[in-house]
Formats: C-alpha cells, structure tokens, sequence
C-alpha cells in the first residue's frame, strides 16, 4: 500500500471511531463532572491505539486469534444479554419516579395498539413527549412487543448486522471486530439500557446496505423484495429517513436498472402507505410529523442550508463510488446520511444546549451512523488485507 493512500486510510479510521467514540461525552460529563475529559481522553486513545493495532497491523496476534473465534461471538451475546437484562428494567423504573428516558414508551405503547387495530399515537409518554418513531419501526418491534421481550430488539439487531458482515465477508473475525467497536461506543450501552429505538434502526440501515451488494451482484428478485420491504420499515422509522427508499434506489440502479425499479416502488408503498392510512385516520393525532418542527429550531436557516448543500455534494460523491464499485455502498450510505445526522447533533449541542454536553440530547442523533462506522473501519482491515491471524503468518 502507498505511502499516500496509508495517510488517507489512518485518517478516515480516526475519524469513523471519533464518529463512535464522541457521543460517550455526554455520558461521561453527565456522571464524571471534572473526571470527564480525563476519562474520556484515556479510555478514547487506549481503544484507538487498540483497534489501530487490530486494523492496520498483526502485532496484536493474541487479540485477533481471540476476535476470529465463533465462541467469542457466543460469549459477546451472552454479556450483552446480561447487561441488558440487568440494567434495562433498572432504567425502566425510573418513569415510576418521573425519571430517565421514556423512548421506549413509544414503541411499546404503539406497536401494542396496532396489535390492537387501534391509533398508535393517541398516548403520549409519561414526560407528554409526542412519538417520534413512525409506523415502521412500530411493525419491526411487534414481535418483540407481542413476545414481550422488547429490550432484546436491540441486540437481535446487533447480531443480525454481524450475520451480515459474516455473509459479506466469510469472516467471523471481522464480524467479532465490527460488534466489539459497536459496543465500544458509551451512546449504544446507554440506549441498550433504555432500551432505544435507535439501535436497531442504525444496525438495519447496515445490515440493509451489506445485504444490498450480494444481492445487487447475483440479480436475485426474491432477495430484492424482500429487502426492499425491510428498507421501507426502516425508511418511516423517521420522517428524515425517508430520503432512504430513493437513496438506495439510485445506488441500485447504477448496476441493475431494473431491479432499482422494483426496489423503489416496493420500498415506497411499504413506507407510504402505512403512515398513510394512520395519518388519513386522525391527522391531528399523527405525532412524527412533530421532527420536521424540532429540527427546524435545532439549526438556524444559514445552517440549515449549508447543511442541505453539502448533504447534497455528499450524495453525489457517493453516487460516483457506488457507480465505480457497488462493493461501496455502505460507505456511499453513510456519507449521504452523514452530513444531516452531525448538523442536528452538533446544532442541538451548541444552539439548544449552549455546549453543554452533559445534557447533549443530540448526541442520540449519531446512533443510526454508528453501526455503518463500525462495519466501514472493519472494511478498512479487510482492504489492509489483515484476514485474519493466520494470514499474517
């Protein structure tokens, strides 16, 4: 590898973990006061100089036989299963003292009314907050609402985003690798302990976008539709995610014109129509429309609209990679979501909280990008060709 393109790879490395790592500030500030950016610091450079070891060296050969085990994989569910059992109904008390995060309540109580063939946003949460999530991620979470196991949603997520690395990649070593840097990052143990939304919406939109290039380069329908739905749910998750359908749509048609038709239309009426009918139902009482409001105060009108010019600069560099090689479309993904995500998230740290970042809300915001910066540093050690431990021998 050149000397230049080195430079280049070290670069985009510091910035995905930075992408991951970041968000922690808020929790570090919120319980460590003056300890916080010492804590931060340290913890920060010691997974960077580990996971740069991981990526762009073999000297940590102890760590990678460890990592390309499958029974890590299995001792990594369990530990996340125990974390989440045990702090998630710790956190979920909370709302009986008025306290903690309610972004569960949405999901909860929706996904349970249309189990019920009711509205799925007559109730507020237990602050009065209006539901953001749409109808989709209403429908995702139904069979963990129905099971009543809605905590592990999540990490059923996480672990269908590391079956895809594994599919992409025929590697267990780096789907290990992309599920530990996922959960390096401080925001996803905190919304695993609140139990977010948003996890499995960041781990969808990767797992979505691995899935899309085996299936892209096998022409294969059935495959197609059914991610094309899957994209759909996704895509009314929020209503700025519905820039998802026609997004993906456009990487797709670079290389199979007429699957992207398909795509599009089957992906459409999957997000339209549900929060149609629901919308037509009791207009006032449709509550995710609420964010178009919120993220118009997060940013000022000149940002807003630098925001929108570079989002759209963005976009079509990613055009140009995907067209130049569809084996780029998680990375074309993540810097067509990348420039919109980080304007909100640091409008809401430096506008609302006036650089606060204990009260950073608008770190959440990071979340959907995460799991893409996880998969996109791991196809950074499979471009270094570091495979595995064996290959370093």
């Amino acid at each position: 590898m050149d000397r230049t393109r080195s430079k280049k790879n070290v670069f985009i490395y510091l910035f995905l973990l930075l992408l991951i790592l970041a968000p922690g500030l808020r929790l570090s500030y919120k319980y460590l006061n003056v300890y916080a950016g010492p804590f931060f610091l340290i913890t920060s450079s010691l997974i960077a100089i580990f996971y740069f070891q991981i990526v762009f060296t073999n000297r940590l050969q102890f760590a990678q036989k460890i990592l390309e085990s499958p029974y890590f994989l299995v001792l990594w569910a369990l530990i996340i299963l125990v974390f989440v059992s045990h702090f998630y109904p710790i956190a979920d008390a909370l709302k009986l003292e008025l306290r903690g995060s309610d972004q569960d309540d949405c999901i909860l109580m929706g996904s349970a009314k249309i189990l019920q063939l009711s509205h799925p946003y007559i109730e507020r949460t237990y602050y009065g907050n209006p539901c953001s999530p749409g109808p989709g991620l209403l429908i995702l979470y139904i069979p963990f609402v129905w099971a009543k196991i809605y905590s592990l949603g999540s990490v059923f997520s996480m672990l269908l985003m590391g079956w895809a690395i594994y599919k992409n990649t025929s590697s267990v070593y780096f789907a290990n690798t992309a599920l530990m840097l996922l959960s390096s990052s401080m925001l996803t143990l905190d919304l695993l302990a609140t139990g977010s939304d948003l996890i499995l919406l960041g781990c969808g939109i990767a797992t979505l976008s691995l899935c899309l290039i085996s299936v892209i380069n096998n022409k294969s329908r059935v495959s197609l539709v059914i991610l094309a739905i899957f994209c759909g749910l996704l895509a009314s998750s929020r209503v700025n995610f519905m820039i998802l359908s026609p997004l993906l749509s456009v990487f797709i048609y670079l290389h199979w014109k007429r699957g992207a038709v398909f795509f599009m239309f089957t992906a459409l009426i999957t997000s339209i129509a549900p929060s149609l009918i629901i919308f037509l139902s009791d207009p006032e009482q449709f509550t995710p429309l609420h964010l178009v409001m919120k993220s118009q105060r997060i940013l000022p009108t000149f940002y807003t609209a630098l925001a929108i010019i570079i989002s759209a600069l963005a976009t079509i560099f990613a055009l140009l990679k995907v067209k130049n090689s569809v084996s780029t479309l998680p990375s074309g993904v993540f810097l067509a979501l990348l420039p919109a995500l980080l304007a909100v998230s640091l409008g809401d740290l430096f506008f609302i909280r006036d650089g606060n970042f204990s009260n950073w809300e608008g770190a959440n915001y990071l979340m959907p990008l995460i799991p893409l910066a996880s998969t996109l540093i791991v196809g950074l050690a499979k471009n270094n060709g570091l495979n595995s431990p064996q290959r370093a021998n």
